[in-house]
């Protein structure tokens, strides 16, 4: 699942990144996820992407959640048929 703010795309390892991180003045935060090479948050999704992430919201319009591409179904054993060798010729 992805989170769109401000018309941006955030990966997974950027909210991480911007959890563990909040704390941090935007500056020092912007220059600490560039050194690890990591897409940062912007200044104004800042506030209510932590405020989501913490729970202390449910939503806002800025928030659009993607869902995930559907996991392929899986394939049952007996499904599967191996396909027989073809004869070789022993001339």
């Amino acid at each position: 699942m992805a989170i769109c703010m401000a018309w941006n795309l955030y990966t997974l390892e950027t909210l991480v990144f911007y959890v563990k991180n909040h704390q941090l003045k935007h500056t020092e935060y912007i220059q600490s996820a560039r050194n690890q090479q990591i897409p940062s948050v912007t200044f104004i999704d800042r506030k209510p992407l932590l405020e989501y992430l913490q729970g202390k919201i449910d939503t806002t319009d800025a928030i659009e959640l993607f869902p995930s591409a559907p996991a392929p179904a899986p394939v049952a054993s007996d499904d599967v048929s191996m396909p027989e060798a073809a004869p070789t010729d022993s001339r």
